[in-house]
């Protein structure tokens, strides 16, 4: 026990255990590392995210950028009380802060080799994150975010591009452009769709076994339809 306050001339005294007990922030970063997983509780909300205690004494925050796809803040799934796990993103012992997400991070640089990994024309499915102003972003990997711009986007007449797909919308993508070193790829879902019909028309060509100067006019028509979306 520690003396924490003398009163009445040494009559009263009080005492505390708790500074006697170790500081759980101490080493914190050695049970909790960056890319680490966790486990917690959530026990408070904020406007700006959620706190999990993964430990007594040990509160991280999971900010609402960093929910599971398709969790929105308010959602049942998140509410006091609920356990959750995810990932550990950043630590700071000093500051005792602990940042956390519910979704998988990288373990490395995802940005490191984009280019080779992601050339311009290659196809590969994304995960829709979120919209904005200037689109929709999806998730390629994790820490991995690229842009479908509005322009690459087919809506109704007025309808609202950023809104075309809900966040965990799983969506073929093809690559329009990358530039690493501002970590940005743009990214297109239409293109992706018209090069799937491109394939489909080559497999039904070859499975007739046709050859060019013998396509039917329906054929041919098709055909050039596919090239005019190239």
């Amino acid at each position: 026990m520690k003396v924490i306050k003398l009163e009445n001339d040494g009559k009263r005294i009080s005492l505390s255990m708790k500074d006697q007990e170790p500081d759980p922030w101490s080493d914190v970063g050695d049970r909790y590392p960056v890319g680490a997983p966790f486990s917690g509780t959530i026990v408070r909300t904020t406007e700006f995210g959620l706190f999990v205690e993964v430990e007594p004494g040990v509160d991280g925050l999971v900010h609402y950028s960093q929910l599971p796809f398709g969790v929105k803040r308010g959602d049942d799934s998140i509410a006091i009380g609920t356990p959750v796990q995810g990932w550990v993103r950043e630590v700071d012992p000093s500051r005792k802060r602990l940042s956390l997400s519910l979704r998988e991070i990288a373990s490395s640089d995802p940005w490191e080799g984009a280019q080779q990994k992601y050339p311009l024309g290659k196809v590969v499915e994304a995960t829709v994150d979120h919209g904005g102003a200037p689109g929709i972003f999806v998730q390629l990997e994790p820490g991995l975010t690229g842009l479908i711009p509005n322009s690459e986007i087919v809506t109704p007449p007025g309808g609202d591009p950023s809104r075309a797909y809900e966040p965990g919308t799983k969506l073929p993508v093809r690559v329009m452009s990358v530039d690493a070193s501002r970590k940005r790829i743009s990214l297109s879902h239409e293109a992706a769709k018209a090069a799937a019909e491109r394939d489909e028309y080559v497999r039904f060509m070859d499975d007739r076994g046709d050859s060019n100067e013998g396509e039917s006019a329906m054929a041919l028509a098709f055909k050039r339809a596919m090239e005019k979306k190239k």
